[in-house]
């Protein structure tokens, strides 16, 4: 009997940890940006020469952040039912881009884009390894400067 209380218990208490873990990563992977305050707005070239020049102030100073960033559309894929853009990095003599995976709602804004039109973005912005990384993104303007 006590053994059967016992397994009882450790099921129950794996199950709650499942259930809480699953809940706490899975947290960010849905949010209505529109309802998110902006807490930085930049350009693209800016956001990644901060991250080429001193990429430890850069993260503390962008990462896990909602981002309003302008920029210039390089490509926009539409891979795997995600649509995303990739921002060229401006004067940059480097390959790197930011990618924003857009929400799945912005579809309809997004599908008349093409490379070379300018576009300014708000999203959570994750972080930096080859390309800055932009989650939940949402279209704010398309050809600001006109």
């Amino acid at each position: 009997m006590k053994s059967n209380s016992i397994k009882l218990i450790a099921i129950t208490t794996l199950v709650v940890l499942s259930a809480f873990s699953y809940w706490y990563l899975s947290r960010d992977a849905y949010m209505n940006i529109f309802e998110k305050e902006t807490e930085i707005y930049t350009n693209a070239e800016k956001l990644i020469s901060s991250f080429v020049s001193n990429q430890d102030l850069a993260n503390v100073t962008f990462v896990e952040k909602i981002v309003e960033v302008q920029g210039i559309v390089k490509e926009v894929s539409y891979l795997n039912d995600r649509c995303t853009i990739f921002l060229e990095a401006g004067k940059h003599e480097t390959k790197n881009s930011i990618i924003c995976d857009m929400q799945t709602n912005q579809l309809h804004s997004i599908h008349n884009l093409k490379s070379g039109d300018s576009v300014l973005i708000k999203g959570l912005f994750k972080g930096f390894l080859m390309d800055g990384i932009m989650l939940n993104c949402a279209l704010l303007k398309k050809n600001i400067n006109e």
